[in-house]
């Protein structure tokens, strides 16, 4: 999954989070715990993050993208 969205550090850039190549990372460089989290509870803990940030400030906007 691929969330575009806007930092408030940069409000006139729209950046790209792609959640499966940030899953690869952090399985490949994580602990045991880490490694046994699915792609698909990946993606949820990414968007509640998203939702998290936007409603105290950190991100403006976000959506998911299709690949």
């Amino acid at each position: 999954m691929k969330i575009k969205y806007v930092h408030c550090s940069e409000p006139e850039t729209e950046k790209i989070f792609d959640t499966v190549k940030a899953y690869k990372n952090r399985v490949t460089f994580g602990s045991e715990t880490i490694r046994k989290q699915t792609q698909e509870d990946f993606d949820k803990q990414a968007l509640k993050k998203m939702e998290e940030d936007k409603q105290c400030g950190i991100v403006l906007s976000y959506e998911t993208v299709e690949d």
